[in-house]
């Protein structure tokens, strides 16, 4: 089994980045499991709760 995991997703245009690149490399790469850590990118990209009970 092969686990792609990436570090800190910086804003929206590292989002976009990601979004392009992944597919690819999880093809090429013939990966099975990808971990991202998007806490960097979470405001204003809609991945955000404002009202945390």
């Amino acid at each position: 089994m092969k686990i792609l995991a990436v570090g800190d997703i910086v804003g929206k245009s590292g989002l976009m980045k990601l979004k392009q690149c992944l597919p690819n490399l999880i093809q090429k790469e013939q990966i099975d499991f990808v971990v991202v850590n998007r806490r960097k990118c979470s405001r204003g990209n809609g991945n955000y709760r404002k009202n945390v009970s």
